[in-house]
């Protein structure tokens, strides 16, 4: 059985490995971990992630960029992206209204909410 890729691009350490703990117990998950949006669209591809945890405010390209070139790309339509936002972040509004995600999860966060809501 193929495990279920998540791609997790987040610039914080520590936010990354909390993610990357909450889902090490689950045998069927594997999770890529990036620290900036240097490359990520080509990642993406080579991945075929089912789901996509992206900071907006990722370094190199913005998690909304992110959002959007999965929306765009034919081969990764069935991917889920999940937007992440620090608390005291902005979000852009316009811009969130045009694309297609499952949930802005807003730091810090319940780590057992997000594993259900990604399962």
């Amino acid at each position: 059985m193929s495990k279920k890729v998540i791609v997790l691009a987040d610039n914080s350490y520590t936010i990354r490995r909390i993610i990357e703990l909450s889902f090490s117990e689950i045998d069927t998950i594997e999770v890529r971990s990036f620290e900036n949006g240097s490359g990520i669209k080509e990642k993406l591809l080579q991945l075929n992630p089912a789901v996509v945890i992206v900071d907006v405010k990722l370094p190199e390209t913005s998690g909304y960029d992110v959002c959007r070139f999965v929306n765009e790309t034919p081969s990764l339509r069935s991917c889920r992206v999940f937007l992440m936002k620090g608390s005291f972040e902005p979000v852009d509004s316009e811009m969130i209204k045009s694309l297609r995600y499952e949930d802005l999860v807003t730091k810090p966060f319940d780590s057992n909410a997000l594993v259900a809501a990604v399962m």
